[in-house]
């Protein structure tokens, strides 16, 4: 029994807490929980979505952030995070037009402009995409996820200058978020990845040997709308060798993800380098 007694909100209360600690796992079966004492309990099914993306299980999220949004028809958060788990799972259409439903309604929302800029990325619209995250930045949504997106923007309109300052902007966020979970994965992932982006791939390739000493195995990770497993920085690794040119360390790192596996399209790239 959980303090609070056998109900709805006790189990959502619950639910979290752990999620802020971290344990995703028993938010998840705290949140079922409510939602089987109370079908209706509309906070539990948003927060069992938001559970979901971060275990990687983005069509269970979709499906309870509709949900959600089905007994809160003008709640925005759990549209932001449809929006998000659409993106998240390719489908660009849909979540762009979510994005502008919102935008619409709430022009001054950042969160939703963020994600529509996202749209305009993976769209390869890189101007687009630079111009929105700017106004994003403009609102007072100067994040990570935001430098990070309009570091990558830039560099691909040929803004090196900006593009330049906005990585080190992100970075500078990234040394935080490190500083204060050091033992954790997602903050050296993150700088790997933001490394790998600016080709540099020796300090890419330190950043995915720091948080694959600090990842369990049969974990999934997510951070900033990055999902990853052990395999995920493993192929990391492998493509910052290859990067390097250290071809026989990158195919020794395929064949060990080809044993992991078997069906690693990057692995089995790497094992044929060289």
């Amino acid at each position: 029994m959980v303090f609070g007694g056998e109900t709805a909100d006790s189990y959502y209360d619950e639910g979290v807490t752990a999620s802020m600690k971290g344990d995703v796992a028993l938010a998840v079966q705290h949140f079922k929980m409510a939602l089987k004492l109370d079908p209706y309990h509309v906070s539990s099914c948003h927060q069992l979505g938001r559970c979901n993306v971060r275990l990687g299980e983005l069509q269970q999220a979709v499906e309870c952030f509709y949900r959600a949004i089905k007994g809160r028809p003008k709640s925005i958060p759990p549209r932001i995070d449809l929006g998000f788990a659409l993106l998240e799972g390719g489908n660009v259409s849909k979540a762009e037009t979510l994005f502008n439903e919102i935008l619409a309604k709430k022009p001054e929302n950042t969160k939703a402009m963020l994600g529509l800029a996202g749209c305009a990325f993976q769209k390869g619209e890189w101007d687009q995409a630079y111009i929105l995250v700017g106004q994003v930045m403009d609102q007072g949504g100067a994040g990570f996820a935001a430098f990070y997106l309009q570091a990558r923007a830039a560099r691909l309109s040929g803004l090196g200058d900006v593009a330049a300052e906005a990585f080190e902007s992100a970075d500078h966020l990234l040394e935080k978020l490190i500083e204060g979970n050091p033992e954790q994965p997602e903050g050296y992932f993150l700088r790997g990845e933001l490394n790998f982006a600016r080709d540099n791939f020796a300090e890419a390739l330190d950043a995915f040997q720091a948080a694959e000493q600090r990842m369990d195995g049969a974990a999934h990770y997510y951070s900033y709308g990055e999902h990853f497993d052990l395999v995920a920085v493993l192929a990391k690794r492998g493509m910052c060798l290859f990067r390097l040119e250290r071809l026989a360390d990158a195919r020794a790192l395929g064949e060990e993800i080809l044993k992991r596996d078997p069906r690693n399209k990057i692995a089995a790239l790497l094992t044929k380098s060289g």
